[in-house]
Formats: structure tokens, sequence, C-alpha cells
């Protein structure tokens, strides 16, 4: 953008006379422009990019199951519920903390373990937002930026039609899905 800008005043302000600029903008320079104007006004928005069938998870689920569908689909988050009330976001982290703090129970289970029990390990992060589907994708990765500067780290930002917790939940969007975006 810099440089596109650097171009613009080299037409505009260093002209020799009326009829001679110093510098000309190629073809393909005036399009990747026109291509970065359209970018800015009207953004991609998560909803469109990262909308897709998101697999829940019931609280009363067990551990092993959750495993099989992680392995299966290769998920590193995953939402849990109560019927239709969200109740939380399991990680890699929350599933390793409530294994170090079980690992010597006699309880040890991941059939026997539900995703509850594992859930209550990730309530101590706030590790989820939930944004609106028209959110743009800028607006995602300021709030991934935002929060590791409040000394917080965003494992997903979970996207519904309006940004509410309760409502159906029509995608996710990590940091690595963002870094993804060309």
């Amino acid at each position: 953008m810099r440089e596109y800008g650097d171009l613009r005043n080299a037409i505009i302000h260093n002209r020799t006379s009326m009829e001679f600029a110093i510098a000309e903008p190629h073809e393909d320079v005036v399009l990747k422009m026109e291509e970065i104007e359209t970018a800015l006004r009207t953004p991609i928005t998560v909803g469109s990019m990262f909308r897709t069938n998101v697999t829940m998870f019931q609280q009363t689920d067990s551990l092993s199951y959750a495993l099989k569908v992680i392995k299966d689909k290769k998920y590193n988050q995953f939402p849990v519920y109560d019927g239709t009330q969200f109740k939380g976001l399991i990680t890699p982290v929350g599933i390793t903390m409530w294994m170090a703090s079980v690992v010597e129970s006699k309880e040890f289970s991941r059939s026997r373990t539900t995703l509850g029990e594992i859930l209550a390990h990730e309530n101590d992060r706030e590790n989820h937002q939930f944004v609106a589907k028209q959110e743009s994708v800028y607006e995602a990765l300021e709030i991934f930026k935002e929060a590791v500067t409040r000394g917080r780290r965003l494992e997903a930002l979970l996207i519904t039609e309006d940004g509410k917790p309760n409502n159906k939940l029509i995608g996710i969007v990590t940091p690595m899905s963002l870094m993804k975006i060309k």
C-alpha cells in the first residue's frame, strides 16, 4: 500500500509539466490497486469465509467419543453444550490440564470421563469469543491481536448469526485459519 501511495504521489506531485509525469502505473498495478479498493470497501466476512457444519458436543459425551472425532476430523477446539446452551470450548490445553489433575487417580478413564468434567479445567480460561457472521476477517484478526495485548490467548472465535452465545453455531475461526488467508 505504501508503494502504491508513493507511486500516486510521484504521478500527482512530481510532474515536470502538465503533460509529463515522472511515473506511470502499469496495468497490473492499476488492477491490484482496484482489487485492494474492493477488499477495503467490501471486506470478506467471517460468515462467508468460515461457515461450516460445526460438530458440537454435549457435556455428557465421553472424552473417548470426543477423541475419536478429533482423530477423524482433525479438530483442535470443540464447543460443548448442555442441550442448546453453550457451556464452553474444550481445547488440547484443557484436556492436558484435566489429565494432569487425574493422572495419579484410580478414576482415570477416557470412557467414563465426560466433557463436562474436562470443561471445568477450561472455564478458568477465557479461550473464545463469539462474533456475528457479518464481522470482517480483518476485525477477527484484530480481536485475536487485542486479546494477546491484554495477556489472553483466544483459541477461537465462534460465529453465530448475531454474535450471541446461545444461538446456532455456524462457524469457527482460529488464529491458524486466519493465517491461511491470502
